[in-house]
């Protein structure tokens, strides 16, 4: 998948301004030209990061789907493969990535966070039922791939995501896996 091309306006603002003598150069204050100017290149690099689905923020990583994934779902990533898919606690092979940010198919480019807060409006895909319980610790689940639950596993691994902070945000903090 390649990129698009971010389109800058005309140069910004250098501190200095052309005379119409070729040997001197004037240093000068910015004006409203550059102010303008810049302010143009700010918002294509801004249509740049949305329109080729880019992420600044240091916690959120951005990695193919290697199968569909529900907003909200545990991820590990396939080291060989270098694509994440949905976890689950029995078979806990890889330490956990994070939690996806939205709903992604299959070789989509997949956005998911792996420590801080994650809000959604509906939690049902990820955790079977509509809201969180706030102040519940959430672990992965051991019985469904790309589900949380509120119930300590017993068998398996024992992997902790976070803690519910209301009924719509989970505080990611994800602790190593523990074989029971």
């Amino acid at each position: 998948m390649g990129l698009d091309t971010p389109i800058f306006p005309a140069a910004a603002w250098d501190g200095v301004e052309n005379t119409n003598r070729d040997d001197i150069q004037n240093d000068r204050n910015p004006d409203t030209r550059d102010y303008d100017t810049l302010a143009a290149e700010i918002v294509a690099v801004e249509q740049f990061i949305k329109n080729n689905n880019l992420v600044v923020d240091p916690r959120i990583h951005t990695t193919e789907a290697g199968e569909n994934i529900n907003a909200g779902a545990p991820l590990y990533m396939d080291p060989v493969l270098l694509t994440v898919f949905q976890a689950q606690a029995i078979n806990n092979k890889y330490e956990l990535a994070g939690l996806a940010l939205d709903y992604f198919s299959t070789g989509d480019l997949c956005n998911y966070i792996s420590e801080g807060i994650i809000e959604l409006t509906d939690w049902t895909d990820a955790t079977g039922a509509i809201i969180l319980i706030p102040s519940a610790d959430y672990f992965l689940n051991n019985a469904i791939p790309g589900q949380l639950t509120n119930i300590v596993p017993t068998t398996g691994y024992v992997v902790r995501i976070g803690k519910a902070l209301s009924i719509t945000q989970l505080d990611i903090n994800i602790f190593p896996s523990v074989k029971l």
